[in-house]
């Protein structure tokens, strides 16, 4: 007899994840942000949003939760998260001729709620200073 599949009650976990990437994106922009891409894909991976604040070009994990507080969604972006952010940064700005453009990694982190405004944290400058070590590899 073949399963049946469960019928969902609620956003899925894509429809989410772009609500939050929304949030996040409108939120940079109230704070004087311009928004250069979105979605921006290398071979390292995926940055939600590359965006400017006057010469400093950052570069934004959007992490969203359906439910909970934003310091769950913001300990979802571990150090191999962290590495892959750093290797597209980088092939961004190769490709786009900045080699020495100031830059900075941020997360937004965002909990949605069925009766309140999304709760939004922005931690900027996440990267963590050993990142690279040896340790790791």
């Amino acid at each position: 007899m073949p399963k049946q599949k469960r019928e969902r009650s609620g956003p899925s976990t894509r429809q989410i994840g772009q609500r939050g990437e929304d949030a996040a994106a409108s939120y940079l922009m109230q704070r004087g942000y311009t928004i250069a891409n979105r979605n921006w894909h290398c071979e390292a991976g995926e940055v939600d949003i590359i965006a400017r604040q006057d010469d400093l070009w950052v570069f934004v994990e959007v992490k969203s939760l359906s439910h909970g507080v934003t310091e769950d969604a913001a300990l979802k972006v571990n150090r191999a998260k962290q590495r892959r952010l750093v290797r597209c940064l980088y092939t961004y700005l190769d490709i786009h001729q900045l080699p020495d453009a100031p830059t900075r990694v941020d997360i937004i982190a965002i909990a949605f709620s069925d009766t309140e405004a999304p709760l939004i944290e922005h931690r900027e400058d996440i990267l963590e200073f050993d990142l690279f070590s040896a340790d790791d590899a």
